[in-house]
């Protein structure tokens, strides 16, 4: 799988940040628990690994309590979007007409279908292709 990583930075009751470490920070969601450090300057970095794309809601507790979301006005979840990984060339096909011939002169297509080392499809990018017919 794919590691991600979040960083937490905890404060006190006033807001301000806090220098130094040994606060109980636990990241948890979707059934399973991400392994979180101690950096011993007030941030934590908690990490997970994933094999499939798509969204995903952490909640996070530093001390027990629940951290404050800003963007949603709000304690967790933080919403953590896992997006598919550079594609993986055997996992790819092609599809179309074009795949088996054509005839001189008249337009044939097909399709790269892609996809990641997890099988997860790709939509954009991750792939370097280039035209080579003869």
């Amino acid at each position: 799988g794919i590691e991600v990583s979040l960083l937490v930075q905890a404060r006190d009751s006033f807001g301000n940040r806090k220098r130094d470490g040994g606060n109980w920070v636990e990241v948890f969601g979707q059934g399973r628990t991400a392994v979180v450090s101690d950096m011993q300057t007030g941030v934590y970095l908690a990490r997970y690994v994933t094999t499939v794309a798509g969204q995903y809601d952490w909640t996070v507790h530093v001390d027990g309590a629940s951290v404050w979301n800003h963007h949603v006005q709000g304690t967790s979840p933080f919403i953590v979007e896992t997006v598919a990984a550079q594609s993986f060339p055997p996992y790819c096909r092609v599809e179309g007409d074009g795949v088996y011939g054509g005839i001189l002169k008249i337009p044939v297509t097909f399709d790269i279908i892609t996809f990641d080392q997890f099988q997860n499809p790709r939509y954009a990018g991750g792939l370097d292709l280039f035209d080579r017919f003869r």
